[in-house]
């Protein structure tokens, strides 16, 4: 089963949505077979370069609501539409472990794109896990539709109906594998096998554990050698592409007693997830050392929390916290829903402290 780390995502309401635009930024939400879409462009038409960069996310439980997750626009993307291009995003018609469905879903995305704003001069994609054998698939069967992709931590060894993805290895356009250290076996085994394909693929490694846990300077940087390679530019060199995430100042109010707080920023509404701004030096100031527990005060709640590397660090049903590839604080319970057993929301100051 494909990890949380792939599932945790910007899913936002529709306030924020428009809040995240701006007033240069035009927004189109709509739906397709059951599939919902959401696309920002430049609003002045003139602006717009032909360009597109539509995303294919990752696995989602069954059940759940079907949210695109596009807005507000991380800093990858805010900057490529800045530069003129239209990105875009859409739920699949359904949750759980859908290929097939979803390949449709992504090019009837593509088709609305055209339809509004006309046909694309190049259209590139970035997929994470699930979506990335998603993107994978698209390059390798739709090339005059889909010139490339950055696929981050594929999960290419996915099975749809009992039958296991299968892959021609023949893409016919560039395609950048991004992983992470603890996870390239199944990239380079795709490589491997596409190596006398006209267009090879390209393994990029960060540095650094998880799934899918990179930063949106990675990102950023994956794209850009993505289009100077289909500009003409030679493939990339695979290399290590770990970058620092984007700094800023400290959020944490100290509070005294190696206490701290710090606000909300993002809750996940399909785990219970929730990240706080907090970063590792924060921690550093307030004494907390990896492995150690620190409590975690909300209201009249005040719980333990282990500050670790990755969920699996705290048996089922125990608290633990970890940093993020953007430096921020991610706090889950092991199987179940931070949030909900915290009563937390977006804005809301939380404390640590740190224990003797």
């Amino acid at each position: 089963m494909l990890s949380r780390f792939a599932c945790f995502l910007l899913l936002v309401t529709g306030s924020l949505f428009a809040r995240a635009a701006g007033p240069d930024i035009e927004i189109v939400t709509g739906e397709s077979e059951g599939a919902r879409f959401s696309i920002a462009a430049p609003a002045k038409p003139e602006a717009r370069t032909g360009l597109v960069l539509v995303f294919c996310h990752g696995y989602r439980p069954e059940g759940g609501e079907l949210l695109d997750g596009l807005l507000p626009l991380k800093s990858a993307s805010a900057h490529l539409v800045e530069k003129g291009w239209v990105v875009a995003s859409t739920s699949y018609r359904r949750n759980g472990l859908i290929v097939a469905d979803a390949l449709r879903d992504v090019k009837n995305l593509r088709a609305e794109i055209a339809r509004r704003f006309g046909e694309p001069r190049r259209l590139i994609l970035h997929g994470e896990s699930m979506g990335g054998a998603i993107a994978t698939l698209l390059v390798e069967r739709e090339p005059k539709l889909f010139a490339g992709a950055v696929v981050v931590g594929a999960a290419l060894q996915i099975e749809e109906g009992g039958k296991a993805l299968a892959f021609s290895h023949a893409p016919g356009g560039p395609l950048i594998f991004l992983c992470n250290r603890s996870e390239t076996k199944a990239s380079r085994e795709y490589i491997e096998a596409a190596r006398s394909a006209p267009t090879a693929p390209v393994l990029l490694t960060v540095d650094r554990d998880g799934h899918v846990n990179v930063n949106q300077r990675e990102i950023e940087a994956a794209l850009a050698a993505l289009n100077q390679w289909l500009e003409g530019g030679p493939a990339p060199k695979p290399a290590d592409a770990t970058l620092p995430p984007d700094p800023r100042p400290s959020a944490m109010d100290a509070i005294g007693g190696g206490g701290g707080s710090a606000r909300l920023t993002q809750l996940n509404p399909l785990f219970g997830n929730i990240t706080l701004d907090f970063q590792a030096s924060d921690f550093a100031q307030l004494g907390v050392k990896p492995g150690a527990t620190f409590q975690l005060k909300f209201g009249k709640m005040s719980v333990p929390v282990k500050l670790g590397q990755t969920y699996t660090d705290v048996p089922s049903g125990a608290w633990v916290a970890f940093f993020d590839a953007e430096d921020r604080l991610l706090v889950a319970i092991n199987r179940g829903n931070a949030a909900a057993a915290l009563g937390a929301q977006e804005g809301d100051l939380l404390r640590v402290e740190n224990l003797p």
